[in-house]
């Protein structure tokens, strides 16, 4: 076990791969995006954040190098089993068939920006905040003009507004908008 550590120190290939990491000239994958690894995300057990309760403030939202913030897969891969793997937008864009999952391919986006959680008292990654979008429509609301991204907000509020409540997650459509701006 010693010969391979030593080889590794000897040719620093460790160290460069590290370094690479840490300076962001290597950009790996966040989990949540990796379809293999939201397949092998446990959902047997029950999760607290399926209830109608507010959930905690505990393991906070990480920033990553890309200054993102990633939410829970395990709690992404919920909002799209509920969604049906289906676009909330437009539940007719159909985009294909992801390999892992077998399902229609969608990616979650939260509704409330998960840079905004310090505006609440609980945690806003919950899957009652997460929207199952088709990557065309994830763009869209990130890329799209004001009128657009306004639009698709109210859409989704006012599909998810009474959830989010009973979450003891509150927000006002004019607030909501302005995140995105």
């Amino acid at each position: 076990m010693q010969e391979p550590l030593k080889t590794l120190k000897e040719d620093n290939s460790f160290e460069v791969f590290i370094n690479r990491i840490a300076t962001g000239s290597i950009n790996l994958p966040p989990d949540d995006l990796d379809p293999e690894f939201l397949e092998r995300v446990d959902l047997a057990q029950p999760a607290k954040e399926d209830d109608d309760h507010p959930a905690p403030k505990g393991n906070r939202a990480a920033l990553t190098r890309a200054s993102r913030y990633l939410g829970k897969s395990s709690v992404t891969k919920r909002a799209l089993i509920k969604a049906n793997y289906l676009c909330e937008y437009d539940s007719s864009h159909i985009t294909f068939i992801n390999e892992t999952s077998g399902q229609n391919y969608v990616e979650g986006h939260h509704l409330i920006p998960l840079s905004f959680e310090d505006n609440f008292e609980h945690s806003i990654d919950i899957s009652q905040n997460i929207v199952a979008l088709c990557p065309n429509c994830h763009r869209k609301i990130h890329n799209a003009s004001f009128t657009v991204k306004s639009e698709m907000i109210e859409k989704f509020l006012s599909d998810r507004i009474e959830i989010l409540k009973k979450r003891s997650v509150v927000v006002l459509q004019e607030d909501l908008i302005g995140y995105y701006n």
